[in-house]
């Protein structure tokens, strides 16, 4: 009797780790965090951002300044570093306000009297980086501009009701500036060297001059306006006229403030 023939074993398949065909766990790739990050968003189409328009310097500072005060037209003169002082009359010393950061000159809108006179109008705008108070100052209610010692000095014109021509906060609303003992003021600016010390000092002085013979000259229209309008009037009062002086409350041809002059004050206040 013949032996039945042996079977072949059944041949496993294995999975080939490799060239070699060795066999063991299969091994998973590492994944490169950044890597696949990076060729995920290449595959996403870069979502295009809106245009935006190219502003210089200047015009940036120019639209923050409007916020303060919208007559300002255009900015004549910067010193990056300008610190504000207060001269108290009673210890003959300068003291600090508390007011430091960028100055401004800036132009502005021209104020526009009751008889349609226009006149310049330049504020000098130190924005304050240590508090919330600006300081505006408006040239034509300044007498006096000159250059004491490192200081750009201003002298304030006395109206006899408080105002001083500087003003400003961050809420908008004007800041009684300094009171009587504080009506002298100085803007000291840092030196550096380009000259930005005596560059605004010209341009200020410049400006101040400007104003206020602009102010001056309507001070003398209105004065002769009002000797005209009085010439004028019916000659039955003359006599009247000569006893009394006051006419409709107002003594004839005297020197209006600026806050008389003006019907209402379009600008910094």
């Amino acid at each position: 009797m013949s032996k039945p023939t042996p079977r072949k074993p059944r041949h496993r398949n294995q999975p080939s780790l490799g060239s070699g065909g060795g066999s063991g766990p299969r091994q998973i790739a590492a994944s490169d965090y950044e890597s696949d990050a990076m060729h995920y968003m290449e595959a996403r189409e870069t979502p295009r951002l809106p245009h935006l328009p190219n502003r210089t310097n200047t015009e940036l500072n120019l639209s923050v300044l409007q916020r303060y005060v919208p007559s300002i037209q255009s900015i004549m003169s910067i010193a990056a570093n300008a610190v504000v002082y207060i001269f108290s009359s009673a210890r003959q010393e300068w003291d600090k306000s508390g007011v430091e950061g960028t100055m401004f000159v800036c132009e502005q809108d021209p104020l526009v009297t009751m008889d349609g006179q226009e006149l310049p109008q330049v504020c000098v705008f130190v924005l304050n980086r240590r508090g919330l108070d600006n300081l505006v100052v408006d040239l034509m209610r300044v007498s006096d501009c000159e250059m004491a010692s490192e200081l750009i000095m201003f002298r304030l014109e006395d109206e006899g009701g408080g105002g001083d021509g500087s003003s400003g906060s961050d809420s908008g609303s004007a800041a009684e500036a300094p009171e009587a003992e504080k009506k002298v003021f100085g803007i000291w600016i840092h030196a550096d060297e380009h000259d930005t010390r005596d560059v605004n000092m010209d341009i200020i002085r410049s400006a101040w001059q400007r104003t206020r013979a602009a102010l001056v000259q309507s001070y003398e229209i209105e004065d002769t306006s009002a000797a005209e309008q009085t010439d004028t009037d019916d000659g039955g009062a003359d006599a009247e006229r000569a006893d009394s002086p006051m006419r409709d409350g107002a003594v004839v041809g005297r020197r209006l403030s600026v806050t008389d002059l003006f019907g209402q004050r379009n600008g910094a206040r």
